[in-house]
């Protein structure tokens, strides 16, 4: 009875969002590693609806993420509650996000990973799962001003973001008279000089910056402030969540350490790295880590409880050495995959019995 109940279990995981979703059941804090941020493919998966889906029923009540900021909260929570409409809110993403390091930092186009944004937020609203900003901009800013700044911004493109939302006329404006009204909209809602620089400069009216990614030591130092604050971070996390059956996702060094890293701080968790090609993160960025921890004085051992290769389609389970072949769902970023192959199901290795795919 044993081995058909195992076979069972087996034959229904052959969807990347199956397994996903039944990791999600057995953790309260399923953690989803994007290791490289200039990858949209890691967003991609967990905004298909199919995995949505698979995560809502498995309990999923939050989505904290990396890649929208403190300071989106208000416009989220807007969002889910109806105040703001899908348009505004895909605006919002693609237009008034703060610096790309895809796009400002390298040069690349990041279309793919702020459509994947916005989809988590869409499809996570129709499963009924609330979506999180959690990062405070650690190590771009001192921890006593992260709780202030985001407060400020946070307000601000509430403000913006309502302000688009009744006013039809603005997405037929060229982008300078938006920028226009948006200036007009600030002042008038009360904020001074300095405050209404930065918010246009956060929401990409004013020429945005980013970090000078020729100036090693100042990256090295934020990358130290940033890891330092994991600790704080997860906290923020629970207290965000309250606690209920989450989803994170971040960058995947957030969880390469033994300790003080989220994966160690967050209780009753499992980490997922999803990776768009396994085999080529593991001979161009994993030499380069491991230089990294030699060069910071930091153990960057510790491997995922689980991983995802999108472009081979295969899932490993790292404690028992499996792995399987899954169907990957189709991502924009990655049209031409070969992980989209159905896979075939499971059989028992008796010919008398044979289960048929069920899919979660």
């Amino acid at each position: 009875m044993g081995e058909l109940v195992e076979t069972f279990d087996r034959s229904r995981l052959t969807t990347a969002a199956s397994r996903i979703g039944d990791v999600a059941s057995n953790h309260t804090y399923t953690i989803i590693g994007d290791v490289n941020h200039a990858d949209a493919a890691p967003h991609e998966v967990i905004a298909n609806p199919e995995t949505m889906h698979a995560l809502s029923s498995a309990g999923v009540k939050h989505i904290a993420m990396e890649m929208f900021l403190v300071a989106d909260q208000p416009v989220l929570d807007a969002y889910e509650d109806g105040t703001i409409s899908d348009r505004t809110m895909e605006y919002v993403v693609d237009k008034m996000s703060a610096p790309s390091l895809t796009q400002d930092g390298m040069g690349l186009d990041d279309t793919h990973q702020r459509n994947a944004y916005f989809d988590i937020a869409r499809n996570a609203k129709a499963e009924g799962i609330r979506v999180h900003g959690v990062n405070g901009s650690e190590g771009a800013l001192p921890p006593d001003q992260i709780g202030p700044v985001n407060d400020l911004i946070g307000g601000m493109k509430l403000t913006m973001a309502l302000a688009i939302e009744n006013n039809p006329d603005f997405f037929d404006m060229k982008r300078i008279d938006q920028g226009n009204f948006m200036t007009k909209t600030l002042y008038e809602n009360g904020y001074n000089d300095e405050e209404v620089i930065a918010g246009l400069t956060m929401t990409g009216f004013r020429k945005q910056s980013f970090v000078d990614l020729d100036d090693e030591q100042g990256l090295r130092e934020i990358l130290i402030d940033r890891l330092a604050g994991d600790p704080d971070l997860a906290k923020r996390i629970q207290d965000v969540t309250g606690g209920e059956k989450s989803v994170v996702i971040y960058g995947q060094m957030h969880m390469a350490r033994p300790a003080g890293d989220i994966d160690g701080t967050l209780p009753d968790s499992a980490n997922i790295a999803i990776y768009p090609d396994q085999a080529e993160f593991a001979a161009k960025v994993e030499p380069a880590m491991a230089l990294a921890a030699k060069e910071f004085g930091m153990d960057f051992s510790d491997a995922p409880d689980f991983k995802l290769d999108v472009k081979t389609g295969q899932w490993t389970t790292m404690e028992t050495g499996d792995v399987a072949k899954v169907v990957i769902p189709p991502l924009p970023s990655m049209p031409d995959m070969a992980a989209q192959e159905e896979v075939p199901s499971l059989q028992r290795k008796t010919p008398e019995l044979s289960l048929p795919e069920i899919r979660f």
